[in-house]
């Protein structure tokens, strides 16, 4: 929604200065430390002069599905349809969900055995979300066509959780732990550029 009044904002910006409307939906392979999956990414805005700045959204399976937001810059180096291109992004990346549970099996004390402790909250917050890299573009001579992008992402997220065992064991009160999850990723991407 929020996407389709931006790209409606970036047409009319287009008709008053000449500059032209784009949109490119996306399919990414990424591959990190933590495993393979991929990405859907949707992006648009208005382009001059081989520039092309927009905004963009998706969805990133990667380790947590999140949905980024963002901020996209390009540039198209050359005259021929076919042509190498420069981008890069940054923006936020939003967790699919805010809180979950998890059982932890703790060691009570050194003298006890293990034992399922209750399911404790995990609480999701956003992050940053950025990208940098390289692709080709193979247009026609309306300037739509396919792309391929190989680029380096990083998107991180942060977990917090309340850590009861100390106050469990009568040692002390609960405290917060918090988990800061930075993914670094190679993505290849192939889109389609209207």
């Amino acid at each position: 929604m929020i996407l389709m009044g931006l790209l409606m904002f970036f047409n009319s910006q287009a008709q008053q200065n000449k500059w032209k409307p784009w949109v490119i939906p996306e399919l990414g392979y990424l591959s990190g430390t933590y495993e393979v999956t991929g990405d859907l990414r949707l992006q648009g805005g208005i382009q001059k002069n081989g520039w092309n700045f927009g905004l963009g959204t998706g969805v990133d399976y990667y380790h947590f599905t999140s949905f980024p937001i963002y901020a996209q810059a390009r540039k198209m180096i050359g005259k021929k349809k076919g042509k190498p291109f420069l981008l890069t992004s940054l923006g936020i990346s939003i967790p699919s969900v805010e809180t979950s549970s998890k059982t932890d099996f703790r060691t009570m004390s050194l003298f006890s055995s293990f034992r399922p402790v209750s399911p404790e909250p995990y609480y999701y917050d956003m992050g940053f979300y950025g990208e940098i890299g390289a692709g080709y573009a193979f247009l026609n001579k309306k300037g739509r066509g396919l792309l391929l992008s190989l680029s380096f992402t990083q998107k991180r997220i942060e977990e917090t959780h309340v850590n009861n065992n100390f106050a469990i064991q009568g040692m002390g009160a609960p405290n917060d732990e918090v988990n800061v999850y930075i993914m670094n990723r190679a993505a290849v991407r192939i889109g389609y550029k209207f």
